[in-house]
Protein backbone atom coordinates (compact mmCIF):
# COMPACT_ATOMS: atom_id res chain seq x y z
CA UNK A 1 0.00 0.00 0.00
CA UNK A 2 2.68 2.33 1.26
CA UNK A 3 4.54 1.69 -2.18
CA UNK A 4 1.20 2.33 -4.49
CA UNK A 5 1.02 5.70 -2.38
CA UNK A 6 4.16 6.74 -3.70
CA UNK A 7 3.71 5.65 -7.77
CA UNK A 8 1.05 7.89 -7.40
CA UNK A 9 2.72 10.73 -6.14
CA UNK A 10 6.18 10.12 -8.43
CA UNK A 11 3.64 9.95 -11.16
CA UNK A 12 1.27 13.08 -9.50
CA UNK A 13 4.64 15.27 -10.10
CA UNK A 14 5.71 13.94 -13.15
CA UNK A 15 2.65 15.16 -14.66
CA UNK A 16 2.39 18.43 -13.45
CA UNK A 17 6.32 18.78 -14.18
CA UNK A 18 5.56 18.02 -17.69
CA UNK A 19 2.38 19.99 -17.90
CA UNK A 20 4.61 23.18 -16.59
CA UNK A 21 7.24 21.85 -19.49
CA UNK A 22 4.53 22.40 -21.72
CA UNK A 23 3.30 25.64 -21.02
CA UNK A 24 7.02 27.29 -20.43
CA UNK A 25 7.30 25.37 -24.40
CA UNK A 26 3.72 26.88 -25.60
CA UNK A 27 5.10 30.66 -23.91
CA UNK A 28 7.85 30.43 -25.98
CA UNK A 29 6.47 29.47 -29.35
CA UNK A 30 4.20 32.66 -28.60
CA UNK A 31 7.38 34.77 -28.03
CA UNK A 32 9.48 33.19 -31.34
CA UNK A 33 6.00 33.70 -33.38
CA UNK A 34 5.63 37.15 -32.51
CA UNK A 35 9.37 38.00 -33.12
CA UNK A 36 9.27 36.25 -36.14
CA UNK A 37 5.98 38.19 -37.57
CA UNK A 38 7.74 41.62 -36.43
CA UNK A 39 11.15 40.66 -38.85
CA UNK A 40 8.17 39.46 -41.06
CA UNK A 41 7.04 43.11 -40.72
CA UNK A 42 10.86 44.62 -41.13
CA UNK A 43 11.48 42.70 -43.89
CA UNK A 44 8.46 43.26 -46.03
CA UNK A 45 8.56 47.23 -45.39
CA UNK A 46 12.87 47.21 -46.37
CA UNK A 47 12.23 45.27 -49.98
CA UNK A 48 8.96 48.30 -50.63
CA UNK A 49 11.66 50.53 -49.40
CA UNK A 50 14.46 49.41 -52.50
CA UNK A 51 16.52 48.41 -49.04
CA UNK A 52 16.68 45.03 -50.66
CA UNK A 53 20.14 43.67 -49.30
CA UNK A 54 18.25 45.33 -45.57
CA UNK A 55 15.68 43.08 -46.45
CA UNK A 56 17.56 39.66 -47.19
CA UNK A 57 19.36 40.01 -43.85
CA UNK A 58 15.81 40.27 -42.61
CA UNK A 59 14.59 37.79 -44.27
CA UNK A 60 17.43 35.33 -42.73
CA UNK A 61 16.99 36.75 -39.39
CA UNK A 62 12.70 35.51 -39.55
CA UNK A 63 13.80 32.29 -41.24
CA UNK A 64 15.83 31.64 -38.04
CA UNK A 65 13.45 32.65 -35.62
CA UNK A 66 10.98 30.02 -37.69
CA UNK A 67 13.31 27.41 -37.29
CA UNK A 68 13.13 27.71 -33.69
CA UNK A 69 9.21 26.79 -33.90
CA UNK A 70 7.93 23.51 -34.07
CA UNK A 71 4.51 23.70 -35.43
CA UNK A 72 2.90 23.28 -38.56
CA UNK A 73 0.57 26.07 -38.29
CA UNK A 74 3.60 28.40 -39.57
CA UNK A 75 4.01 26.80 -42.78
CA UNK A 76 1.73 29.37 -44.59
CA UNK A 77 4.50 31.90 -43.48
CA UNK A 78 7.64 30.30 -44.39
CA UNK A 79 5.65 29.79 -47.83
CA UNK A 80 5.68 33.52 -47.41
CA UNK A 81 8.29 34.16 -46.41
CA UNK A 82 10.72 32.14 -48.97
CA UNK A 83 8.19 33.50 -51.64
CA UNK A 84 9.14 37.42 -50.68
CA UNK A 85 12.46 36.51 -50.54
CA UNK A 86 12.62 34.72 -53.82
CA UNK A 87 11.42 37.91 -55.51
CA UNK A 88 14.43 40.01 -53.53
CA UNK A 89 16.92 37.79 -54.27
CA UNK A 90 15.59 37.88 -58.13
CA UNK A 91 15.81 41.97 -58.09
CA UNK A 92 19.41 41.98 -57.40
CA UNK A 93 20.08 39.37 -59.69
CA UNK A 94 20.76 36.64 -57.98
CA UNK A 95 18.75 34.05 -59.78
CA UNK A 96 20.39 31.05 -58.60
CA UNK A 97 19.34 31.60 -55.64
CA UNK A 98 15.92 32.91 -56.26
CA UNK A 99 15.33 29.80 -57.87
CA UNK A 100 16.21 27.82 -54.51
CA UNK A 101 14.16 30.02 -52.30
CA UNK A 102 10.91 29.95 -54.61
CA UNK A 103 11.66 25.84 -54.36
CA UNK A 104 12.02 25.85 -51.07
CA UNK A 105 8.98 28.30 -50.83
CA UNK A 106 6.44 25.80 -52.86
CA UNK A 107 7.42 22.83 -50.44
CA UNK A 108 6.44 25.07 -47.51
CA UNK A 109 2.85 25.45 -49.54
CA UNK A 110 2.52 21.80 -50.44
CA UNK A 111 2.38 21.31 -46.53
CA UNK A 112 0.44 24.16 -45.62
CA UNK A 113 -3.18 23.02 -43.93
CA UNK A 114 -4.21 26.28 -44.76
CA UNK A 115 -4.11 29.62 -46.07
CA UNK A 116 -5.22 33.80 -45.44
CA UNK A 117 -8.26 33.86 -45.68
CA UNK A 118 -9.22 34.65 -49.73
CA UNK A 119 -6.51 33.15 -50.88
CA UNK A 120 -6.84 29.99 -53.10
CA UNK A 121 -4.14 27.07 -53.06
CA UNK A 122 -4.22 26.32 -56.99
CA UNK A 123 -4.16 29.91 -57.83
CA UNK A 124 -1.15 30.44 -54.84
CA UNK A 125 1.19 27.18 -56.61
CA UNK A 126 0.52 28.37 -60.51
CA UNK A 127 1.70 31.85 -59.06
CA UNK A 128 4.53 30.46 -57.67
CA UNK A 129 5.32 27.83 -60.43
CA UNK A 130 5.18 30.76 -62.68
CA UNK A 131 7.92 32.86 -60.83
CA UNK A 132 10.19 30.05 -60.24
CA UNK A 133 10.10 29.48 -64.16
CA UNK A 134 10.94 32.87 -64.83
CA UNK A 135 13.93 32.42 -62.80
CA UNK A 136 14.77 29.16 -64.23
CA UNK A 137 14.83 31.15 -67.61
CA UNK A 138 16.55 34.40 -66.35
CA UNK A 139 19.38 31.58 -64.72
CA UNK A 140 19.70 30.00 -68.22
CA UNK A 141 17.48 26.95 -67.56
CA UNK A 142 15.45 26.96 -70.49
CA UNK A 143 14.40 23.35 -70.52
CA UNK A 144 12.98 23.00 -67.08
CA UNK A 145 11.62 26.24 -67.54
CA UNK A 146 9.68 25.35 -70.86
CA UNK A 147 8.89 22.02 -68.23
CA UNK A 148 6.92 24.14 -65.45
CA UNK A 149 5.29 26.44 -67.80
CA UNK A 150 3.54 23.52 -69.73
CA UNK A 151 2.28 22.52 -66.16
CA UNK A 152 0.44 25.56 -65.45
CA UNK A 153 -0.88 25.82 -69.15
CA UNK A 154 -2.08 22.25 -68.80
CA UNK A 155 -3.54 23.27 -64.86
CA UNK A 156 -7.40 23.52 -64.71
CA UNK A 157 -7.50 26.44 -62.54
CA UNK A 158 -4.68 28.68 -64.95
CA UNK A 159 -5.85 32.24 -65.33
CA UNK A 160 -7.18 32.65 -68.70
CA UNK A 161 -5.34 36.03 -68.96
CA UNK A 162 -1.68 34.68 -68.78
CA UNK A 163 -1.96 31.98 -71.49
CA UNK A 164 -0.90 34.58 -73.59
CA UNK A 165 1.99 35.84 -71.76
CA UNK A 166 3.31 31.94 -70.41
CA UNK A 167 3.28 30.57 -74.23
CA UNK A 168 5.18 33.83 -75.36
CA UNK A 169 7.99 32.82 -72.73
CA UNK A 170 7.69 29.35 -73.59
CA UNK A 171 8.52 30.59 -77.25
CA UNK A 172 11.47 33.02 -75.57
CA UNK A 173 13.02 29.49 -74.35
CA UNK A 174 12.48 27.56 -77.53
CA UNK A 175 14.32 30.76 -79.17
CA UNK A 176 17.09 30.17 -76.80
CA UNK A 177 17.42 26.59 -77.31
CA UNK A 178 17.87 27.08 -81.07
CA UNK A 179 14.08 25.47 -81.61
CA UNK A 180 13.11 28.32 -83.63
CA UNK A 181 10.20 26.57 -85.66
CA UNK A 182 8.50 25.37 -82.04
CA UNK A 183 9.03 29.52 -81.00
CA UNK A 184 7.43 30.47 -84.40
CA UNK A 185 4.15 28.48 -83.68
CA UNK A 186 3.83 29.41 -79.99
CA UNK A 187 3.69 33.06 -80.97
CA UNK A 188 1.78 32.19 -83.69
CA UNK A 189 -0.82 30.90 -81.68
CA UNK A 190 -0.45 34.07 -79.78
CA UNK A 191 -1.20 36.54 -82.59
CA UNK A 192 -4.90 34.76 -83.21
CA UNK A 193 -6.36 36.28 -79.98
CA UNK A 194 -8.18 38.37 -81.15
CA UNK A 195 -9.01 41.05 -78.90
CA UNK A 196 -5.32 41.78 -77.74
CA UNK A 197 -3.64 44.90 -76.09
CA UNK A 198 -1.71 47.23 -78.83
CA UNK A 199 1.58 47.05 -77.40
CA UNK A 200 1.19 43.55 -76.24
CA UNK A 201 0.34 42.66 -80.29
CA UNK A 202 3.85 44.79 -81.08
CA UNK A 203 6.06 42.60 -78.97
CA UNK A 204 5.07 39.10 -80.19
CA UNK A 205 4.95 40.62 -83.62
CA UNK A 206 8.65 41.23 -82.85
CA UNK A 207 9.56 37.43 -82.13
CA UNK A 208 7.04 35.83 -84.35
CA UNK A 209 9.00 38.08 -86.89
CA UNK A 210 12.51 36.69 -85.32
CA UNK A 211 11.69 33.50 -84.94
CA UNK A 212 10.24 33.18 -88.70
CA UNK A 213 13.41 34.73 -90.64
CA UNK A 214 15.63 31.60 -88.93
CA UNK A 215 12.81 28.81 -90.38
CA UNK A 216 13.13 30.69 -93.84
CA UNK A 217 10.43 32.29 -93.70
CA UNK A 218 11.50 35.69 -94.41
CA UNK A 219 8.13 37.41 -96.17
CA UNK A 220 6.68 36.53 -93.11
CA UNK A 221 9.71 37.95 -90.74
CA UNK A 222 9.89 41.09 -92.64
CA UNK A 223 6.03 41.58 -92.96
CA UNK A 224 5.62 41.23 -88.93
CA UNK A 225 8.75 43.26 -88.00
CA UNK A 226 7.24 46.44 -90.32
CA UNK A 227 3.89 45.72 -88.81
CA UNK A 228 5.59 46.06 -85.11
CA UNK A 229 7.64 48.91 -86.05
CA UNK A 230 4.26 50.94 -87.07
CA UNK A 231 1.73 50.06 -84.68
CA UNK A 232 0.72 52.40 -82.23
CA UNK A 233 1.52 51.81 -78.97
CA UNK A 234 0.16 54.84 -77.39
CA UNK A 235 2.55 57.49 -75.19
CA UNK A 236 5.14 53.82 -75.67
CA UNK A 237 5.18 54.28 -79.64
CA UNK A 238 8.52 54.80 -79.81
CA UNK A 239 10.03 52.07 -77.58
CA UNK A 240 8.28 49.39 -79.18
CA UNK A 241 9.21 51.02 -82.61
CA UNK A 242 12.87 51.49 -81.42
CA UNK A 243 12.66 47.86 -80.52
CA UNK A 244 11.05 46.57 -83.80
CA UNK A 245 13.22 48.63 -86.17
CA UNK A 246 16.25 46.91 -84.22
CA UNK A 247 15.16 43.48 -85.15
CA UNK A 248 14.69 44.37 -88.44
CA UNK A 249 17.26 45.77 -89.25
CA UNK A 250 19.34 42.78 -88.04
CA UNK A 251 17.71 40.51 -89.69
CA UNK A 252 17.76 42.66 -92.86
CA UNK A 253 21.91 42.52 -91.67
CA UNK A 254 21.73 38.70 -91.62
CA UNK A 255 20.11 38.56 -95.14
CA UNK A 256 22.90 40.64 -96.41
CA UNK A 257 20.35 43.59 -97.50
CA UNK A 258 22.97 46.31 -95.43
CA UNK A 259 21.11 49.21 -96.88
CA UNK A 260 18.39 48.60 -95.70
CA UNK A 261 19.70 47.36 -92.42
CA UNK A 262 21.88 51.04 -92.11
CA UNK A 263 18.23 52.69 -92.79
CA UNK A 264 16.82 50.77 -90.14
CA UNK A 265 19.32 51.24 -87.70
CA UNK A 266 19.85 55.31 -88.16
CA UNK A 267 15.63 55.42 -87.69
CA UNK A 268 15.83 53.49 -84.72
CA UNK A 269 18.49 55.99 -83.59
CA UNK A 270 16.66 58.96 -83.97
CA UNK A 271 13.52 57.05 -81.66
CA UNK A 272 16.07 56.87 -79.13
CA UNK A 273 15.53 59.36 -76.26
CA UNK A 274 15.70 57.72 -73.01
CA UNK A 275 19.14 56.88 -70.82
CA UNK A 276 21.13 54.15 -72.27
CA UNK A 277 21.68 52.94 -69.21
CA UNK A 278 18.23 51.84 -69.25
CA UNK A 279 18.42 50.06 -72.40
CA UNK A 280 21.28 47.70 -73.58
CA UNK A 281 19.99 47.75 -77.06
CA UNK A 282 21.51 51.10 -77.06
CA UNK A 283 25.70 49.25 -77.48
CA UNK A 284 24.14 46.73 -79.50
CA UNK A 285 22.51 48.84 -81.89
CA UNK A 286 25.75 50.64 -82.31
CA UNK A 287 27.52 47.51 -83.38
CA UNK A 288 25.30 46.38 -85.69
CA UNK A 289 25.36 49.84 -87.35
CA UNK A 290 29.03 49.42 -87.50
CA UNK A 291 28.87 45.77 -89.50
CA UNK A 292 26.87 47.31 -92.11
CA UNK A 293 28.34 50.41 -92.49
CA UNK A 294 31.30 47.68 -93.44
CA UNK A 295 29.55 46.00 -95.43
CA UNK A 296 28.66 48.65 -97.75
CA UNK A 297 32.10 51.08 -97.34
CA UNK A 298 30.41 53.54 -95.53
CA UNK A 299 32.80 56.94 -95.05
CA UNK A 300 31.51 57.07 -91.42
CA UNK A 301 32.04 53.63 -89.96
CA UNK A 302 34.90 54.39 -88.11
CA UNK A 303 32.79 57.23 -86.48
CA UNK A 304 30.26 54.47 -85.49
CA UNK A 305 33.31 52.63 -84.06
CA UNK A 306 34.86 55.47 -81.57
CA UNK A 307 31.31 56.30 -80.41
CA UNK A 308 30.79 52.26 -79.03
CA UNK A 309 33.81 52.81 -77.89
CA UNK A 310 33.33 56.44 -76.02
CA UNK A 311 30.19 54.34 -74.72
CA UNK A 312 31.86 51.44 -73.15
CA UNK A 313 35.10 53.11 -71.93
CA UNK A 314 34.10 52.76 -68.25
CA UNK A 315 32.96 49.17 -68.74
CA UNK A 316 35.39 46.92 -70.38
CA UNK A 317 33.99 43.96 -69.19
CA UNK A 318 30.47 45.43 -71.44
CA UNK A 319 32.81 46.12 -74.39
CA UNK A 320 34.11 42.63 -74.54
CA UNK A 321 30.59 41.58 -74.74
CA UNK A 322 29.33 43.79 -76.85
CA UNK A 323 31.97 42.74 -79.48
CA UNK A 324 31.77 39.69 -79.19
CA UNK A 325 28.13 39.82 -80.42
CA UNK A 326 29.44 42.59 -82.99
CA UNK A 327 31.72 39.57 -84.36
CA UNK A 328 28.72 37.11 -84.33
CA UNK A 329 26.39 39.46 -86.02
CA UNK A 330 29.16 40.34 -89.15
CA UNK A 331 29.95 35.79 -89.25
CA UNK A 332 26.46 35.62 -89.87
CA UNK A 333 26.00 38.25 -92.16
CA UNK A 334 29.01 36.72 -94.17
CA UNK A 335 31.43 39.93 -93.51
CA UNK A 336 33.82 38.52 -91.25
CA UNK A 337 36.37 37.85 -93.79
CA UNK A 338 36.06 41.56 -94.84
CA UNK A 339 35.92 42.68 -90.97
CA UNK A 340 39.53 40.26 -91.17
CA UNK A 341 41.03 41.89 -93.83
CA UNK A 342 40.07 45.23 -92.16
CA UNK A 343 42.16 44.41 -89.18
CA UNK A 344 44.78 42.95 -90.94
CA UNK A 345 45.34 45.98 -92.82
CA UNK A 346 45.51 47.79 -89.64
CA UNK A 347 47.90 45.47 -87.94
CA UNK A 348 50.31 45.74 -90.90
CA UNK A 349 50.09 49.40 -90.55
CA UNK A 350 51.27 49.41 -86.84
CA UNK A 351 52.84 46.14 -86.68
CA UNK A 352 56.46 45.03 -88.47
CA UNK A 353 55.99 41.36 -89.40
CA UNK A 354 58.77 39.14 -87.66
CA UNK A 355 60.76 38.11 -90.75
CA UNK A 356 60.98 42.44 -91.59
CA UNK A 357 62.09 43.52 -88.20
CA UNK A 358 65.00 40.69 -87.59
CA UNK A 359 66.14 41.48 -91.13
CA UNK A 360 66.20 44.75 -90.69
CA UNK A 361 68.20 44.52 -87.13
CA UNK A 362 70.77 42.30 -89.09
CA UNK A 363 71.49 45.16 -91.42
CA UNK A 364 71.56 47.82 -88.52
CA UNK A 365 74.14 45.46 -87.28
CA UNK A 366 75.80 44.83 -90.83
CA UNK A 367 76.16 49.18 -90.77
CA UNK A 368 77.23 49.53 -87.63
CA UNK A 369 80.15 47.15 -87.65
CA UNK A 370 81.60 48.34 -91.19
CA UNK A 371 81.09 51.85 -89.57
CA UNK A 372 83.32 51.18 -86.58
CA UNK A 373 85.43 48.48 -88.80
CA UNK A 374 85.84 52.26 -91.17
CA UNK A 375 86.96 54.07 -87.96
CA UNK A 376 89.59 52.18 -86.53
CA UNK A 377 90.84 51.69 -90.38
CA UNK A 378 90.77 55.54 -90.64
CA UNK A 379 92.29 56.07 -87.09
CA UNK A 380 95.22 54.01 -87.99
CA UNK A 381 95.89 56.03 -91.24
CA UNK A 382 95.46 58.98 -89.77
CA UNK A 383 98.17 57.76 -86.92
CA UNK A 384 100.36 56.28 -89.69
CA UNK A 385 100.22 59.71 -91.19
CA UNK A 386 101.53 61.58 -88.43
CA UNK A 387 104.46 59.16 -87.93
Amino acid sequence: MKNLLIATLFVSVLSISCEQKNTQTDDEKAVLTEQAKTKFREALAAGKSSKYWVSLDLWQQTEELYDQIDDDSQNQFRYYLNRNKANILDKVGLQNLATEAMQTAIEWLKKSDELPQGKNYELELISSQRYLATYMRDNGNFEDSNKIFFQILSSREAIPGIHAQIKNLIGMNFMDLGDYESAFYQFDDILKIDEMETKLKAHYLQNRGKAAFHIGKKLQAFSDLNEAANIDASMERDRYEFEARLDLGEIYLMDKQFNRALEQFNKALMLYDYGIEENPDFFKIYNLKYAAELATGHPLANDTKIKFDQLTRHNELQKQQYTAEQELALLQAGLFSVNQQLQRREYLVTHWPRWVSYTLIFFILVVLFRTFELTIKNTQIIQKTKA
